[in-house]
């Protein structure tokens, strides 16, 4: 007699998760989406309770498509994700998806004209030309007329001052332990 595996094994219905999973995927040709058709979050993407050996967790249907068709998602220190190819949140077509980084997600995102959003403005209010530094769209002179105003300021002087004590105390303190 042929023992099904425990942790891809439903037990209240006595169904395989992959059954569980194909029952709710309105299958196309290969080439096509493949529509989920169970549950979804609120930001349009499908779900399903998985189970990974002991515990149970909700994920996403694209990642659940992923998992059967090519194996664990690898853990790295960078968090990869599942992404679509197609645009389509409630395709699961493993065909249509791919791995990659947050980063590499976002980009892709922009890339094809997706990101929502206000639209990043090139000039800073009093007209300046703003550049892309550290990630961030910032305007130089703007910047450096903030810091020397800031730095001119006599409540500014008195604050770093005071934070000037509070890092000198800090450090005598961490010494005497």
């Amino acid at each position: 007699m042929e023992t099904k595996d425990r942790s891809s094994f439903s037990r209240k219905t006595g169904r395989s998760l992959e059954e569980k999973f194909f029952e709710r995927v309105k299958s196309r040709p290969a080439n096509k989406c493949h529509e989920w058709q169970g549950a979804f979050y609120l930001n349009g993407y499908g779900c399903i309770w998985w189970k990974f050996g002991k515990e149970r967790k909700k994920i996403g249907a694209h990642q659940a498509a992923w998992i059967l068709e090519n194996g664990p998602i690898p853990k790295r220190k960078v968090r990869i994700c599942v992404c679509h190819k197609c645009d389509n949140r409630s395709c699961v077509n493993p065909k249509h998806l791919f791995l990659g980084t947050n980063k590499e997600n976002t980009q892709d995102c922009i890339r094809k004209g997706r990101m929502t959003g206000p639209p990043i403005k090139p000039n800073c209010p009093l007209g300046h030309r703003k550049e892309l530094r550290n990630g961030v769209m910032v305007c130089r002179p703007c910047e450096y007329l903030r810091s020397v105003i800031r730095k001119s300021d006599p409540e500014y002087r008195k604050q770093r001052i005071i934070w000037a004590k509070r890092r000198k105390q800090e450090r005598c303190a961490k010494s005497m332990n």
